[in-house]
This record gives C-alpha cells, structure tokens and sequence, in this order.
C-alpha cells in the first residue's frame, strides 16, 4: 500500500499549487524546505512564492521523498536548485 497520502511523506498543498507540482513547474529544494519555481511561471501572481520557505506541518516533511521528486523532475524546475 502506498503511502501517498502519509503526512510525513509530503507537504499538503492548495489545488492550484498543487496542479504546478503536478506539472514539474513547482517543487520544493530538499535542502532548505524552499519553493522553486519553473522560469514558465516567471511572470504569473505565482512568481511570488519563488525561493519563500515552506512553512511545513506539525510533522516535518520527508525530505527523503521531496529529494527523489527533485532528482526525478524535468530540468525546467531543478535547473534553477542552487548547486
């Protein structure tokens, strides 16, 4: 059984922040818990969370599982993770 809806597995997202994660234009930086968005979004209202820190639940996310979206996203997201 998966474990997709586990809170320590992820992070509960608004609808539409969600769909951006859903289509890689959204992910968060395992390293410091920041947003990072796509360049696609660089002139939309959403262009605002860029680099904001996630406020995260009582139970912290795991980073493990937000490592493996980043490793796994296309590069329009992760090409812009700090090296």
């Amino acid at each position: 059984m998966a474990l997709r809806n586990e809170p320590s597995n992820g992070l509960l997202l608004r609808a539409d922040i969600h769909s951006l994660f859903d289509k890689a234009l959204l992910t968060i930086d395992p390293e410091d818990c920041r947003v990072v968005l796509s360049e696609k979004l660089r002139n939309t209202s959403y262009w605002s969370l860029n680099r904001k820190i996630v406020n995260p639940a009582p139970v912290k996310p795991y980073l493990e599982a937000a490592a493996w979206r980043v490793a796994s996203t296309s590069q329009s997201v992760t090409a812009h993770l700090p090296l």
